[in-house]
């Protein structure tokens, strides 16, 4: 575009801005990620972008930082400069000519509301249990799912609870139960949260996916699948999800999926059963014409308590896991496969760029950037903290559970007193995962049992 022509810089459709106490947040979306691309903006950007509906030229919002005492050089290097980023991070277009699209390209808060808060105003996202029902026994089930629940949201309670996520500004929910392709309803309900513009995910076996069920989750708006894979043969994976034949029906739910579009993200629970098989699990995902893989830890949560001493790493195992990512990353990248870790693991300073999220390097995002809410209603900090309830959708909207004060003690930043000497701390690891800290000693605050970093001190 000549730059002598008038330009009307215009935020895409699926570009989301959200108001903060320190400016904003910005998400651009991005295929096969969780979240997506996450800016934070100070308050000038924020502004800034706040105003690329395309109704103005870049020389009107020129002249309106001007008017609100920017001098005329400033105000046209500031406003140059962030379409220009904005435009190389495929935030927005710039037009030829005025345009405005009726969309909620502003989330959330009030200006004043949002200034009057130090924690984010909303999650980044947050999980979403919609069942317990499952058909598998998995040995690590965190929520013990099986049987149907108690209490389980009907379509009209789901619709409510996205209306609620959208009205405080989440930017996407990943969907998870149990297993959320045994709600006849499920389609209803991905729909209904993508037409309320939350990024909405998926979380599945893959074992019930039919070829008539994989085109409706892609017209319902669903935007990516994680997949779980645990072995690469039968004896391992099958074994871990304590059903036969298993792997087989999930290679084929991955299949179909595939054919439909959708490019899986195939999710692995590092145990003892596979922390000798990550290659081979890497390169049957390979074969597969998988590009993405997360791995993460196996916690003894829920189910997984009565299987502790079988299944759950070592420290050391913990590093050799994270060892193998480092070691192979480079080589898989080369062929366009993603190989990264979530943030159960502790993070060595060598480790800090191997997770997907790196917004929230050097946090715990549990309550601070994420949460969940499960299937009964209730809202909890993250999946491995399931007896700390902060409130319930069915009584209360989410942004008051959001901003409830139990939160307080997981956005402080304190650190573990056995990290505080340690080099991988200082340089931004939040002391391991402050789910498992609690389950192992019954305090958040403790440090990760399951980092190989740490010193010889009593921890219980």
């Amino acid at each position: 575009m000549n730059k002598n022509e008038p330009r009307y810089p215009q935020l895409n459709r699926d570009t989301r801005l959200r108001r903060e106490f320190f400016g904003g947040m910005m998400y651009i979306p991005k295929e096969n990620s969780l979240i997506g691309n996450l800016r934070k903006l100070n308050r000038s950007f924020f502004a800034i972008a706040e105003q690329c509906t395309g109704a103005q030229s870049v020389e009107e919002m020129c002249t309106l930082l001007q008017k609100q005492g920017a001098d005329t050089e400033k105000a046209e290097k500031w406003v140059e400069s962030a379409v220009e980023q904005l435009m190389k991070e495929g935030a927005l277009t710039a037009k030829t000519e005025p345009s405005i699209q009726e969309r909620p390209y502003v989330l959330g808060r009030s200006e004043g509301d949002a200034s009057r808060i130090t924690h984010l105003s909303a999650p980044l996202y947050l999980g979403w249990e919609i069942t317990y029902t499952c058909n598998l026994n998995c040995k690590h089930c965190y929520n013990v799912s099986g049987e149907r629940g108690e209490w389980e949201p009907s379509l009209e309670d789901m619709k409510r609870f996205a209306d609620s996520f959208a009205e405080a500004g989440v930017f996407g929910v990943n969907i998870g139960g149990g297993e959320p392709l045994l709600r006849e309803d499920v389609i209803d309900i991905i729909a209904y949260a993508d037409q309320r513009g939350l990024r909405t995910n998926i979380d599945t076996n893959a074992t019930q996916v039919t070829d008539e069920g994989a085109q409706q989750l892609k017209k319902a708006g669903l935007r990516a699948v994680h997949v779980s894979i645990d072995g690469s043969t039968p004896a391992i994976h099958d074994e871990f999800r304590e059903t036969a034949g298993a792997l087989e029906q999930t290679i084929e739910g991955i299949k179909r999926l595939q054919k439909v579009g959708f490019s899986p993200v195939v999710r692995t629970v590092v145990n003892k059963l596979n922390i000798d098989d990550l290659k081979q699990i890497d390169d049957l995902l390979l074969k597969l014409n998988i590009h993405y893989h997360v791995l993460t830890r196996f916690l003894p949560l829920g189910r997984g308590r009565a299987y502790k001493n079988n299944l759950m790493t070592t420290p050391q195992e913990n590093k050799k896991a994270l060892e193998y990512v480092v070691k192979r990353r480079a080589e898989l990248v080369k062929r366009k496969y993603y190989l990264s870790v979530d943030e159960t693991y502790p993070m060595t300073v060598e480790h800090l760029q191997l997770t997907q999220t790196p917004i929230v390097q050097g946090v715990c995002p549990a309550g601070v950037a994420i949460c969940m809410v499960a299937t009964d209603g209730s809202v909890i900090p993250c999946p491995y903290f399931r007896d700390h309830v902060i409130g319930n959708m069915r009584e209360r909207p989410f942004k008051e559970i959001w901003d409830d004060p139990f939160l307080d003690k997981f956005r402080k930043d304190a650190a573990p007193y056995q990290c505080v000497t340690c080099p991988s701390y200082k340089t931004k690891c939040a002391g391991g995962c402050r789910g498992f800290a609690y389950i192992e000693t019954g305090d958040m605050l403790n440090a990760d049992p399951g980092c190989w970093m740490l010193p010889q001190v009593d921890i219980q």
